[in-house]
């Protein structure tokens, strides 16, 4: 296996440093606060799409009332299990001391 791409995260060399400090080192130690905040974002927005096909429903504007929640409720559930999925990967894999390495066929 050759690598191609090798990506230094944890900033060993001095040009990628701010990768480590600015993006890698606090999203991961402050991946709850990530979660939650997401977490919070998507209530807002289910409840604001919720409103707007409730209002579409009750004006009898929409004609595909079910497709409609179907689409919101399958993307609700979406976001739900990519973030669980995130937050499972993130405390399978912490990043190391070594980086991280992106190998590409």
């Amino acid at each position: 296996m050759q690598t191609i791409l090798a990506l230094d995260l944890t900033g060993t060399s001095e040009s990628d440093g701010w990768i480590k400090n600015l993006v890698t080192e606090p999203l991961a130690s402050n991946m709850n606060v990530f979660v939650n905040l997401t977490y919070t974002i998507l209530a807002i927005l289910a409840i604001l799409t919720a409103y707007r096909i409730y209002s579409n429903w009750q004006s009898g504007s929409s004609e595909n009332t079910v497709s409609e929640i179907s689409r919101w409720m399958l993307g609700m559930v979406l976001c739900i299990v990519l973030l669980a999925g995130l937050k499972a990967w993130m405390a399978a894999n912490p990043v190391g001391t070594g980086g991280v390495e992106f190998n590409f066929e």
